[in-house]
């Protein structure tokens, strides 16, 4: 299983590797009491069971897309001031 994970510039904390990706964001909304005073902190991830068919940018990339989708989703959901910080597409360009 690929142990390689990228950083990437997406919420409070988010990474990629080829079979894995996680997206974390903070959450105020009237939806989550008291969030307002500490916000929730909220993680979209996904794993895949099997090794890819193949390596490279283009899993990491699909990968991170798919988690950041979920992640805005669910931040639209909640009514998240701001989307959570989470931009309309990902950035994916990995923290260097």
């Amino acid at each position: 299983m690929d142990l390689e994970l990228d950083q990437y510039r997406i919420g409070r904390y988010a990474y990629a590797g080829e079979n894995a990706a996680s997206v974390s964001f903070e959450c105020v909304s009237r939806k989550l009491g008291g969030s307002d005073r500490d916000p929730a902190i909220i993680r979209s991830s996904l794993r895949k069971r099997s090794e890819s068919e193949g390596e490279g940018r283009e899993y990491r990339d699909a990968n991170m897309t798919m988690a950041h989708s979920a992640a805005l989703a669910i931040a639209k959901e909640l009514g998240c001031e701001g989307d959570g910080g989470l931009g309309a597409e990902p950035d994916l360009k990995p923290v260097s």
